[in-house]
């Protein structure tokens, strides 16, 4: 697979400009990318988990990132639990931001995984995924979206998530034909005090067209620092869809 999102884009600027294969139309209020936000220095690819594991892992550490992800447990060293025994008890999906454990949960076989990476630095400032459907499933979930703290405010987010979407819409099955033709999203709800607000999540996936879909009431487990521990919290669900009529014209 390219390292780079999409066919044959070769540089951030095609993903930025209505995405690669042709300027797609999406549909929601935010209607087609923003083609003014400009980051020339950084770079939007798939990952190579073997060798941005370890940048990963410092996304995935940051304890103000680390209740908006479903499942995502602190290291064992910042804990009083016993984090393995507890996530084999209770949180059988949840990740332990190490290594190992984020090779292993990134199965290539489960999910997509786009990062940003700085050019100059070589720095890991922004990751997201996307679910690889089984069992007929028809709409790609976009997840783990995590933005370093120094880089957040510059748009990162956002070309995250229009490389997910590239990649999901341009995805073809074994016939050529596209197979998706909606992705869909979460946010989870987190105390109003807590910074970053899940509210600044919400305008995130708003401003890339994604609609309101439902509010899931206790829907997903996301970690609790003052707690520390798992809590069943309220989920937002969105989604985005594409009209390959329009997006052809």
């Amino acid at each position: 697979m390219s390292e780079h999102i999409g066919h044959h884009p070769d540089s951030i600027e095609e993903v930025a400009d209505g995405l690669p294969h042709g300027a797609l139309s999406l549909s929601g209020d935010g209607g087609t990318p923003n083609r003014e936000i400009y980051l020339s220095n950084i770079e939007i690819r798939y990952a190579n988990l073997e060798r941005d594991a370890d940048g990963m892992v410092e996304l995935l550490k940051d304890p103000d990132a680390r209740p908006h992800l479903m499942g995502v447990a602190p290291p064992q060293s910042e804990t009083k639990h016993n984090i393995r025994r507890y996530r084999k008890e209770y949180e059988k999906d949840s990740m332990i931001p190490e290594r190992a454990d984020v090779i292993a949960y990134f199965d290539p076989k489960k999910y997509i995984v786009v990062i940003a990476e700085d050019k100059k630095t070589k720095e890991i400032v922004g990751m997201g995924s996307r679910s690889i459907p089984t069992g007929g499933a028809k709409s790609p979930e976009l997840g783990k979206l995590v933005v370093a703290s120094h880089a957040r405010g510059n748009g990162v987010a956002g070309y995250v998530i229009r490389g997910l979407i590239a990649d999901a819409f341009n995805h073809e099955d074994e016939d050529g034909e596209y197979e998706f033709e909606r992705v869909e999203a979460g946010v989870i709800v987190l105390p109003p005090d807590h910074r970053p607000s899940y509210a600044d999540a919400m305008k995130v996936f708003i401003n890339q067209g994604f609609l309101v879909k439902a509010t899931n009431e206790r829907y997903c487990d996301s970690w609790d620092n003052e707690q520390g521990r798992f809590i069943r919290r309220n989920t937002i669900g969105l989604y985005l869809n594409i009209d390959r009529e329009d997006a052809d014209e």
